[in-house]
């Protein structure tokens, strides 16, 4: 039995959560006045930023074990910018992280050294904050 890494577990969660806030903003008049539409963005930025930090720790932890300018354009070619706002965010923000994680890649080949793991918070600091227009 194959076990899910903690990237794709969160992905799992940004799923679902992208799954059912359409339903959420289709409701003309709801009862909690937006609460739970607002408690799933809330949950979707949270896990967002764990994912990130997730894909920047793996990179940083040790041998490269994908290709990121590759992933970097598929996410590219599959970017729908019509799509539900939380669905456009995370592609935004995945796109930004395999740009980031090809960077390093082109660093590491150059010679020159990776920041350390303990920095995936910062760095995933900074593609949220970045990506959010």
């Amino acid at each position: 039995m194959q076990h899910a890494t903690e990237a794709q577990t969160l992905m799992q969660q940004l799923t679902m959560r992208e799954a059912r806030a359409p339903a959420l903003r289709a409701l003309r008049a709801p009862v909690d006045n937006g609460a739970e539409l607002r408690l799933v963005v809330q949950q979707h930025e949270a896990l967002l930023f764990e994912l990130v930090k997730a894909v920047l720790r793996e990179r940083l932890g040790g041998p490269t074990s994908r290709d990121w300018g590759d992933a970097c354009a598929a996410a590219s070619d599959q970017f729908d910018g019509s799509a539900d706002p939380l669905v456009v965010r995370r592609m935004r923000v995945e796109i930004q992280t395999f740009k980031r994680c090809a960077l390093w890649d082109q660093d590491e080949a150059a010679g020159r050294a990776l920041p350390p793991v303990y920095d995936a918070v910062k760095f995933a600091t900074i593609i949220l904050e970045g990506s959010t227009t």
